[in-house]
C-alpha cells in the first residue's frame, strides 16, 4: 500500500540504491598477497622472505614469445633487446632465454672471451647461430628445449621476480606487454 501511495519516492529510492550499489561493487577490489596473509614466525614465511631477499625471487614468470625463430640472427636480436628492456624494470631480479644461452655459448666458442658474449652479428651470424642450436642440442638438449619449444619458433623467457600481490603483478604483466 505504501509503495503504491508513493511511487515516484519509491522509484527514487530504488535508483539511489542501484547508484550506491553500483558505485561500492566499481570500488571493490581482489587482492591475494599469500605472503601477507601468513603469521611472520611461520616457515612458508620465513622461506620466501629469505628467498626474496637473498636469492633471486619467488615467482617465475613465462614470458613466450611468438614468431621469433630460434635461427634467424635478427629476430635473436629483437628478443634479445626485449630481454634487455625486462630486466629495466624493478621487480625484475633475473631474466634468462635463449639470447642468453647464445651469448653464452658464443663466448665459450671464442676461449671465453669477455668481448664474445654475444650474439653473433655479420654475415655469418645465421651459420653460428646455426652452429650454436645444432651443439646445444647435442650438448644441453634439456636447456635447449626449455627456451625454444619443439615449433622453433616461438622463444620461452624467464623472469624471476620477488613476491608481488595480484594487483603489482597484473601491472608488471601490463609493462611486459607494452615493451
Amino acid at each position: 500500500r505504501s509503495v503504491a501511495a508513493h511511487p515516484f519516492l519509491t522509484s527514487a529510492g530504488t535508483v539511489a540504491v542501484l547508484v550506491l550499489s553500483i558505485l561500492g561493487v566499481s570500488r571493490i577490489r581482489i587482492e591475494t598477497d599469500l605472503l601477507h596473509s601468513l603469521r611472520r614466525d611461520s616457515p612458508l614465511a620465513q622461506a620466501t622472505e629469505f628467498i626474496d631477499r637473498y636469492l633471486t625471487g619467488v615467482n617465475s614468470l613465462e614470458i613466450i614469445v611468438h614468431g621469433a625463430p630460434a635461427g634467424d640472427p635478427e629476430a635473436l636480436a629483437r628478443v634479445g633487446a626485449f630481454e634487455e628492456e625486462i630486466r629495466k624494470l624493478p621487480e625484475v631480479r633475473k631474466v634468462t632465454g635463449f639470447p642468453d644461452l647464445v651469448r653464452r655459448v658464443n663466448r665459450a666458442f671464442h676461449e671465453g672471451r669477455q668481448e664474445f658474449e654475444s650474439l653473433p652479428t655479420g654475415p655469418d651470424a645465421a651459420a653460428d647461430v646455426a652452429d650454436i642450436q645444432d651443439l646445444l642440442r647435442r650438448e644441453a638438449p634439456e636447456e635447449m628445449s626449455r627456451f625454444v619449444p619443439a615449433d622453433g619458433t616461438t622463444l620461452r623467457l624467464t623472469a624471476r621476480v620477488g613476491a608481488l600481490d595480484t594487483g603489482q603483478s597484473q601491472r608488471l604483466f601490463e609493462r611486459i606487454r607494452k615493451r
